[in-house]
């Protein structure tokens, strides 16, 4: 880990890190480390590659995508979920080869909401970050397969769900565990046509929005998440006329 620290080119170049032992210290490493070491790589460590795909830090896998690049890495970086990475993905000698080619023609086709497409778009593994976030925008995805990538570990999706012209509330009960930690998508949803029940709790994720006409159109049994919510939304309920005792008890 010192000498990581210290000379990471080096350092991170050894394969002694793919030993079982190495593991603890691997999941440790600084991004900002890793990316200083990428940075200064000609050629990416084959065996770091499938491990900085995944790296949840933008500029590290930015940094990658302008690197020599294996077709099985490209794979992944052409379906990454960040619009810089993709485009320098997308943009790489080795991406106008296939397999990688034909699949910028099919995640372009998708962008478009091509039907024609959906089936292979639908058949295509291994299904990265960018391509569920177009399955769940596209109009004709099956109802299975939405609710699927609603549960899926994938946190980027609810871009695609929030662009969908339908949107049953079932879905976003689904994609609650994400709304909560993302949400700017939860304002975005307030603009729906949604239940009064589902839309108060909505409110809870984003009570900045929330305001007296607001609440007004909202009837009093959608508002039970409000006495458990931030302050703000308690002081809205304790201003509104018409409060039931039992309500204004609480």
């Amino acid at each position: 880990m010192t000498l990581a620290e210290v000379c990471p080119c080096a350092a991170l170049a050894n394969p002694a890190w793919l030993v079982p032992e190495s593991q603890e210290y691997l999941h440790s490493l600084s991004p900002l480390l890793l990316l200083r070491a990428v940075q200064a790589w000609e050629e990416v460590p084959a065996f770091w590659l499938p491990i900085l795909v995944g790296i949840p830090y933008t500029p590290l896998r930015l940094a990658l995508a302008q690197k020599p690049l294996p077709p099985e890495t490209l794979l992944r970086l052409v379906q990454d979920p960040d619009p810089g990475v993709r485009a320098q993905a997308w943009a790489r000698p080795e991406a106008q080869n296939e397999p990688v080619l034909g699949l910028i023609r099919l995640l372009q086709a998708m962008e478009k909401e091509s039907q024609e497409v959906l089936p292979k778009a639908l058949a295509f593994t291994p299904r990265g970050p960018y391509l569920e976030i177009l399955l769940a925008r596209h109009p004709a995805t099956p109802e299975r397969v939405l609710r699927e990538i609603a549960r899926s570990k994938n946190p980027f999706v609810l871009e695609g769900f929030c662009q969908r012209e339908d949107l049953p509330p079932e879905l976003v009960e689904a994609l609650w565990p994400k709304l909560e930690g993302q949400p700017q998508w939860a304002e975005a949803l307030l603009q729906r046509d949604l239940p009064p029940d589902l839309k108060a709790r909505l409110y809870v994720l984003v009570p900045q929005r929330a305001t007296q006409e607001a609440l007004a159109a909202l009837p009093e049994a959608a508002l039970l998440p409000w006495l458990e919510g931030p302050v703000h939304l308690r002081l809205l309920l304790a201003q509104r006329p018409g409060l039931s005792h039992a309500l204004l008890a609480r």
